[in-house]
């Protein structure tokens, strides 16, 4: 009897043709809601202004408070803590390790503040300071804002789309994984 006419291996082959393409459709649909989730951090909500602008403008703060603070004679620790934390925080600008960046965001705030306390005890004018000081404040308001739609996003894809079936059964074979909160 020919391959062809063999009922078994017909329906062995139709068989692996509906898990490969259900594999295949599975990951690209899965992919392209997590690009999507991913394209918050870098855009926002529609603004074009995402979670990822407005580190970069914090950064482009803190630079600007260290040149400030040196101006002012600030102590040479307070000022090296902020370049640390602020370099912490750029050399991870552009990756998705979502965690690591609102922990070094977190820790540029701290070092920020540390060297403020140190300027007030030091009785400096802190005129420039303050106004700068106000934008670096605004931009981690937004950026508050901005988190807690993005983590919402992140929450409700990986219960949402990761969590129902089939995505959750075909995960370990097509590698999807959860998305990783801004926390």
């Amino acid at each position: 009897m020919s391959l062809a006419y063999n009922r078994k291996l017909a329906a062995l082959a139709l068989a692996l043709i509906v898990v490969a393409g259900s594999l295949f459709g599975v990951g690209r649909s899965v992919r392209a809601q997590a690009a999507a989730v991913r394209n918050l951090f870098q855009n926002g909500t529609g603004d074009g202004y995402g979670i990822a602008y407005d580190l970069g403008k914090r950064l482009e703060y803190a630079q600007n408070l260290m040149k400030i603070a040196r101006a002012q004679d600030a102590p040479d620790d307070a000022v090296s803590a902020v370049s640390d934390a602020r370099a912490d925080l750029d050399w991870l600008t552009g990756s998705s390790d979502y965690a690591g960046l609102y922990a070094a965001n977190e820790a540029l705030s701290a070092a920020v503040y540390v060297l403020d306390t140190a300027l007030t005890q030091a009785g400096a004018d802190k005129s420039a300071w303050d106004r700068e000081l106000g934008n670096f404040d605004s931009k981690q308001m937004t950026i508050a804002h901005e988190s807690a739609y993005f983590n919402s996003a992140v929450s409700a894809f990986n219960t949402g789309v990761l969590g129902a079936l089939p995505a959750r059964t075909l995960a370990p074979l097509t590698g999807l994984r959860e998305l990783e909160a801004f926390a």
